[in-house]
């Protein structure tokens, strides 16, 4: 996979301005194509790898001009798909509890058991909870449908390590007959 390519530049003529690059550092990852500059990943990264530093060295050849660079690259999630919609292609999901349920029942699961994931649910009155490793929605509280509302409107933020997505949710809960 190619990464990047740098590119140094002489001002001597095409015979004495030949440019050769040079990986001085995270070589188990990188390559660079001494000739043409171009960095390519040597393997599979894991994915708590997050950033890399890499110090690049192009000379002249033949000539003992020599320059240095830091190229800095993050490495993003490729597994991007941070909740489950049940082919639901919206990005509002209804997820619904019958009235008395107790404390701690399955709403609904809005996202994957991930590693690289946290679900974090915002909720200013505290009726809900969200298990950060997976995205499963519970109640903090039991629902009366002749006292409490009908509707719900909480928001959820996903965080992929430093980046973060944010979706807005309603849920919706109906009444037992």
């Amino acid at each position: 996979t190619i990464i990047f390519q740098i590119n140094a530049t002489s001002y001597d003529p095409i015979i004495n301005g030949h440019i050769i690059y040079d990986l001085i550092n995270s070589s188990d990852y990188f390559y660079i194509n001494q000739q043409t500059g171009i960095i390519r990943l040597k393997k599979y990264l894991l994915s708590t790898i997050m950033n890399f530093t890499l110090l690049i060295k192009a000379f002249e050849y033949d000539i003992n001009l020599t320059d240095y660079t830091n190229l800095f690259i993050t490495i993003i999630n490729d597994d991007n798909i941070y909740f489950n919609f049940n082919n639901n292609n919206n990005n509002n999901i209804n997820c619904s509890i019958e009235e008395n349920k107790i404390i701690g029942t399955n709403i609904c699961t809005i996202g994957f058991d991930s590693n690289d994931f946290i679900y974090e649910l915002i909720d200013h009155m505290n009726y809900f909870h969200i298990y950060k490793n997976n995205g499963t929605i519970i109640n903090n509280k039991i629902f009366d449908y002749e006292i409490d509302q009908h509707e719900y409107n909480i928001s959820i933020i996903v965080k992929d390590r430093e980046n973060q997505v944010e979706r807005f949710f309603f849920f919706f809960f109906s009444n037992l007959h």
